[in-house]
């Protein structure tokens, strides 16, 4: 009986008029129990009410709230009605409930959800019940003033500030870790390549004995390095990167560029691959979100959307006041994809390791002016920037006062005049995305990577 109702719920999300379906929940055959331990650590929030498919879910509109005892009771009625459809249209309605903060733009499930795994003691396979969720809204949408966290298509929640590790490493790494989550940073955003996620993990284990911070306050960012794109590898480049990590589960990975592993014009192993390896390793409750790194919209559009079961949560690509990165941030948003932003301050130290001389921004005298007025940092106005401008910053440092400064980031809004301002400096793509261009390869130059005009040189 479960699999004819679970057949019938996406039966009847696939034949909806969505026009771009995203999922809201994570429950992409999950087991129920890990289900259950993982949505109890959510906080409880004020339930919307169950959407038309055709609808938005609007964060600014949380909707008329929905009494959790009642809904039990509904799911209890349900439970004993031999109507199956019915129960297939309660089941349906749990999917899709959401909740919903006009403040901070919170996208999470109600504690009432945990029930729907009462009725099957097998996975349940919700990925095909898709709704367009204001996400689309939501995930590009200037921050106010309050909101300290953004709303992924997966249902799960991101911290808007992240602390970006890319440079750390040693034991200066593990200090610079501890420094970061007492500084007050939630986010770290790590990767392979990086070559620093042993030392994050021991910081992070220190950390937890302590009792400073637990693993579902945190959320940990790691990505795919192109050795491991092949389908087979996925998986055990994942594990090895929760192994140095010690951790069960990432609550972001994403695929780190747009690279092929073997030389010619096409990508080798297609993107395809790796996404439904991915796919799979979330269906394993390994990863709560995935998404991609440094991939343009024609790359996402040409060989992820089509065949994704789920949806790139996160695009990570270089973002700041000298490339505000617009026609990327503009299509993310219409696809309810997230742009988070490295190099917000657009460091001229990670340039002048590839050999190239590029204005400071911090030093910039209209951005100088702006945070003297306001009685800011020229750091913490840039960062407050890149937030307004629809994304999530992962600005990097190794110095505790530094940290604490880009903590300050939060909690303000820079006037409108001001963010106009500072958004019409001169344009100007710091990073080119040399390591991922090769005579021999599908991207050879920085039009065939980025997929638009070489904007690497001052405008």
């Amino acid at each position: 009986m479960q699999q004819r109702i679970l057949k019938e719920m996406t039966a009847s999300y696939t034949a909806s008029a969505v026009p771009v379906p995203v999922p809201v929940h994570r429950l992409h055959q999950v087991h129920v129990n890990a289900t259950k331990r993982a949505w109890r650590k959510r906080p409880a929030q004020s339930c919307a009410a169950a959407p038309d498919q055709k609808e938005l879910l609007r964060f600014s509109d949380p909707g008329p709230s929905v009494d959790e005892q009642s809904g039990e009771q509904q799911f209890h009625d349900l439970q004993s009605d031999s109507n199956q459809q019915s129960l297939a249209q309660w089941g349906r309605r749990a999917a899709i409930f959401a909740c919903a903060s006009s403040s901070a733009g919170l996208l999470c499930l109600p504690k009432i959800q945990h029930r729907v795994g009462r009725f099957s003691a097998m996975s349940i396979k919700a990925s095909a019940a898709t709704l367009e969720v204001a996400t689309k809204q939501n995930v590009g949408a200037a921050a106010s003033k309050s909101q300290t966290h953004v709303g992924l298509n997966s249902g799960h929640i991101m911290p808007l500030l992240g602390w970006g590790t890319s440079q750390a490493t040693g034991d200066e790494c593990v200090q610079a870790t501890k420094a970061a989550i007492e500084a007050g940073f939630r986010h770290i955003d790590t990767a392979e390549m990086y070559k620093n996620e042993q030392e994050i993990g021991k910081a992070l284990q220190e950390l937890f004995k302590s009792g400073t911070v637990k693993r579902q306050d945190l959320f940990v960012t790691s990505k795919l390095w192109t050795e491991h794109h092949p389908g087979d590898q996925v998986r055990p480049g994942l594990m090895d990167s929760l192994s140095r990590l010690q951790l069960e589960y990432l609550d972001l990975y994403l695929i780190h560029w747009p690279t092929s592993v073997k030389p010619g014009p096409k990508v080798d192993p297609p993107f395809e691959e790796t996404w439904a390896a991915l796919e799979k390793c979330v269906e394993e409750g390994l990863i709560r979100s995935i998404g991609v790194s440094n991939f343009s919209p024609e790359k996402i559009e040409s060989s992820i959307l089509p065949m994704a079961k789920i949806r790139p949560a996160v695009n990570q690509v270089e973002m700041h006041a000298h490339w505000r990165n617009d026609r990327l941030l503009k299509w993310c948003n219409q696809q309810g994809i997230h742009v988070s932003a490295y190099g917000p301050l657009s460091s001229p130290q990670t340039m002048e390791g590839m050999g190239k001389d590029v204005p400071n921004l911090m030093e910039d005298k209209t951005v100088n002016e702006i945070a003297e007025k306001l009685g800011k940092t020229p750091t913490q106005v840039l960062l407050r920037w890149g937030l307004q401008h629809g994304s999530s910053v992962l600005p990097k440092s190794v110095n505790p006062h530094h940290l604490k400064e880009n903590i300050g980031a939060a909690g303000w809004q820079l006037p409108e005049e001001d963010y106009d301002t500072i958004s019409n400096l001169p344009q100007q793509r710091y990073f080119t995305g040399s390591l991922a261009m090769h005579k021999d390869g599908p991207w050879r130059n920085y039009e065939e990577l980025w997929d638009e005009k070489d904007v690497s040189q001052p405008l």
